[in-house]
């Protein structure tokens, strides 16, 4: 197997000096060798902020740690396939989330084991697809969340409990798993209702760092994926960029430094090339950059799966990362990297012989978002912004505001009318895009207007609070790749909730570069939550509500989308054909 630093090829043409400089810059300050110390200074001179951040660098070391775990990994695992478990479900948002997504579409079950599932939605419709796919007596549920606090995990867990508590001879008790914090609600609700087992990851690691500890590590495990192997492969990714290696030769670090200073040079869309069969690391490594860089007013935006257009289309603050596995090279994606790189962009490839190595690109992408984090000057490990979203939401929710009401044909109950509506696309607007309607008619005549204020250097981030399908997934690849081709600017997506927790952080505490089209739905079905006055649909709006109503707060160009009645996929089948053809007009 090559050294981790053979299967790093950086260029930066043109920009060799800054490289330089972000190199120069860090052996100065001994970065290295404080980072490996857990010094806090590096990222604050605030003793407040210092603190918080000594209680999150947990991260360097769990790998370590978690190495004498991983017998213990695959033996309850093993318990887990002879007790007859089919599925595993897990709950979780964010963090707790991103790395069992990754495994569950990266790595099949080993012959034996049950299949995975993530459920990080409120939509009741994708609720109502992970019920109708599981048999609910054999199926483990994994509530992983650090707090035990998180809305969208508690709702999860009580409707699940109570299906189980229902169907099952049972305790319900015995088909659930919590990975959890030391002390937090979760742990003891979990022991309270005789959880099959409790996973206590230590706190000193945030969600989007979290992927080594057991919040990646269980759900992997309960597939028969090589646990042990997988500790590995990042151990060594960690011992080549340790303190005693040098700023040029630390695979991970000198990636970092790059980053940091192309971002410096304008180069702030970080858009990444990954091979088909581990294209779900794009959702993890995305989470990690934004929550990490996307605060006090500056960030670097990650951009995933964004289709491929000619190379003349990119603008100059692009970078992109090529991660090419070897045994799942695409011809396509070859051709596409190299044109890139022959245009003058600057690039990096970082080459994968097998999926396992995967372990290397965890250690590789954290360290090298805490040294960009560095010179950028900001603490990684908070996420400020993304607790704004939630207080609006838990504000909407308290109040049974009218606008999370639905209609007796379960829609959505509008306070305010929609400016334009085409079919059933209903268009609503934030404050701070309102001035660009003045001259736009008609539904497709204002989607223009709103385009027309894309600037240099912006992103145009799609939102969109509907069932994830790979049609939706089809339909929002052509809306980007025309954005890129007409407007020259990077695209974003995500489905909500889910970006709430990964770049919804970027969104609101990141730059305001962005131009943000939120898409929702109307509901035919919602589905109860055990103790609670509302249900997931009203839980769902809520959620879009209070996001909606965070970018405003931040003066975010923002515009809304409605997809009225009851065939969401043919409205947003027609919404791809309006914003085609207004930027074509």
């Amino acid at each position: 197997m090559a050294a981790v630093h053979d299967k790093q090829t950086i260029a930066a043409t043109g920009y060799e000096s800054q490289v330089g400089a972000a190199f120069k810059d860090l052996d100065q300050r001994n970065f290295i060798r404080r980072l490996w110390q857990k010094d806090a200074t590096l990222w604050s001179k605030n003793p407040a902020e210092q603190k918080t951040i000594t209680n999150a660098l947990g991260w360097l070391t769990i790998a370590d740690a978690m190495a004498g775990q991983a017998k213990d990994l695959a033996s309850f695992a093993d318990e887990v396939r002879e007790a007859g478990f089919r599925d595993v479900v897990l709950l979780g948002m964010g963090g707790s989330s991103q790395s069992a997504d990754l495994f569950a579409a990266t790595f099949p079950s080993a012959p034996g084991y049950p299949k995975l599932h993530v459920l990080d939605s409120t939509v009741p419709d994708t609720i109502r697809a992970v019920d109708r796919n599981i048999d609910i007596t054999r199926t483990l549920f994994v509530v992983a969340s650090k707090t035990g606090g998180t809305i969208e995990t508690q709702s999860h867990c009580a409707a699940f409990f109570e299906r189980v508590k229902a169907k099952s001879v049972n305790r319900a008790g015995s088909n659930f798993v919590a990975i959890t914090d030391p002390g937090a609600h979760l742990a003891s609700f979990a022991e309270a209702n005789y959880f099959r087992r409790v996973f206590l990851t230590p706190p000193d690691i945030i969600g989007c760092y979290a992927v080594m500890s057991y919040f990646g590590l269980v759900p992997a495990a309960l597939i028969g994926m090589d646990v042990e192997a997988l500790i590995e492969r990042a151990t060594e990714m960690m011992d080549s960029s340790a303190a005693r290696v040098r700023v040029d030769e630390n695979p991970a670090v000198s990636l970092g430094a790059m980053l940091g200073a192309l971002y410096r040079a304008g180069r702030d869309k970080l858009t990444f090339i990954i091979s088909p069969p581990i294209a779900a690391f794009g959702l993890w490594v995305e989470q990690l950059i934004a929550e990490s860089t996307g605060k006090n007013g500056i960030g670097i935006v990650p951009i995933c799966d964004e289709p491929i257009v000619e190379a003349k289309s990119y603008a100059e603050d692009r970078v992109f990362v090529y991660l090419k596995l070897i045994s799942g090279a695409d011809a396509a994606q070859d051709a596409a990297f190299e044109a890139i790189k022959q245009a003058g962009i600057p690039t990096v490839q970082i080459t994968l012989a097998e999926k396992m190595d995967l372990g290397e690109e965890f250690s590789r992408w954290m360290i090298a978002s805490a040294t960009v984090a560095a010179l950028m000057n900001i603490d990684p490990f908070t996420q400020p912004e993304v607790q704004e979203s939630k207080d609006n939401t838990n504000r909407i929710l308290a109040n049974n505001d009218d606008r999370i009401l639905l209609d007796d044909d379960r829609g959505w109950r509008s306070p305010t009318p929609p400016i334009a509506v085409t079919g059933n696309l209903e268009l609503f607007l934030g404050s701070a895009a309102g001035a660009a309607f003045r001259g736009g008619k008609g539904f497709r005549g204002m989607v223009a207007a709103f385009m027309d204020l894309a600037r240099p250097g912006d992103y145009f981030a799609i939102l969109a609070y509907v069932s994830p399908n790979p049609t939706v997934d089809k339909e929002i690849a052509a809306i980007r790749k025309a954005v890129v081709e007409y407007c020259g600017i990077a695209t974003t997506f995500g489905y909500g909730p889910r970006y709430l927790h990964s770049t919804g952080q970027l969104h609101k505490g990141g730059p305001n570069t962005g131009l943000f089209l939120q898409i929702t739905q109307d509901h035919r079905d919602t589905i109860d939550i055990p103790g609670v006055q509302y249900d997931f649909a009203r839980l769902n709006h809520a959620q879009y509500i209070g996001d909606f109503e965070a970018l405003e707060a931040r003066g975010r160009r923002v515009i809304r989308v409605h997809l009225a009645g009851d065939d969401p996929i043919g409205a947003l089948e027609a919404l791809r054909q309006e914003i085609v053809a207004a930027l074509a007009e």
